[in-house]
C-alpha cells in the first residue's frame, strides 16, 4: 500500500515538472515573438503585371507625350544664296518664306564670275568677271553681318550649277536662293533655270530679281 502511494506521489511530481517546463517554454517563445521585427506587407500577386514572356503577351507602354508641331522657322536653316549683285538683309527676308528670318538663317553666299558677255566669255577676258565676283561676295557678307545675320561667302565658277555644286561640298544647304538681273540685264550664263537647280541638288528652290548692273 505504501509503495503504491509512493509510486503515484512520483508520477504527480513529474507531471508537475513536465508543465512548469511547458510553461517555461512558452513565456520564452512568447517574449521571443515579441522582438522579431514585422515583416512588410507583401501585395498579393494577383495585382502585379505579369512578364511579357510568362503571359505570351508584350507588355503595353503609355502613348508618348504630345508634342504640338512645330511651324515656321524655330531652329537655324542652312540657305545657300548664289548672287550675280551684292544683296542685303531686306532683299533676303523678301525672299524668304513668309515665316522666316534672316536672323535664323546661316547663310553661305555664292557669287560666281559671270562674264559681261558671250565674247569676254570666249575670249576668257576672266579678270574682271573674277574681281566683280570677289566685290559680290565681300559686299553681300559685310552688309548680311552689319543687319545682324550670320553669313560667309566665297566665289564660284562661272557655271553657276557647277559653283552651286563646288559650294554645297562645304555647306550642307537648305534651301537655294538664287538672285539672278532679268532680260537685257543677264549676264552670260545668269539664266539659271531654277528647276534644274531643284532637280539636280533635290533642295527647296526660290528666285529673285536683281535690278540694274553694278559695276559693268
Amino acid at each position: 500500500m505504501a509503495e503504491g502511494l509512493e509510486g503515484l506521489a512520483r508520477e504527480v511530481q513529474g507531471r508537475a515538472r513536465e508543465v512548469q517546463g511547458l510553461a517555461v517554454v512558452d513565456r520564452v517563445n512568447s517574449a521571443s515573438a515579441t522582438n522579431i521585427p514585422r515583416l512588410p506587407t507583401v501585395l498579393s500577386t494577383e495585382r502585379l503585371p505579369r512578364p511579357a514572356s510568362l503571359t505570351g503577351r508584350a507588355t503595353t507602354l503609355p502613348p508618348p507625350a504630345y508634342r504640338p508641331p512645330t511651324t515656321g522657322m524655330t531652329a537655324t536653316m542652312n540657305v545657300l544664296v548664289l548672287t550675280s549683285e551684292p544683296i542685303s538683309a531686306e532683299q533676303l527676308r523678301a525672299a524668304l518664306p513668309d515665316d522666316a528670318e534672316p536672323e535664323q538663317a546661316e547663310v553661305m553666299i555664292v557669287a560666281p564670275a559671270f562674264a559681261d558677255s558671250a565674247l569676254r566669255f570666249w575670249m576668257s577676258d576672266a579678270d574682271d568677271a573674277i574681281a566683280r565676283a570677289e566685290k559680290v561676295r565681300e559686299e553681300s557678307v559685310r552688309r548680311l553681318d552689319e543687319a545682324g545675320v550670320p553669313a560667309s561667302g566665297d566665289t564660284g565658277e562661272s557655271d553657276p550649277l557647277k559653283a552651286i555644286e563646288d559650294a554645297l561640298g562645304t555647306f550642307q544647304a537648305d534651301r537655294i536662293l538664287l538672285f539672278t538681273h532679268r532680260g537685257e540685264d543677264q549676264r552670260y550664263r545668269e539664266d539659271i533655270d531654277e528647276r534644274e537647280v531643284k532637280e539636280r541638288f533635290g533642295l527647296p528652290v526660290d528666285r529673285a530679281p536683281l535690278t540694274g548692273r553694278a559695276g559693268s
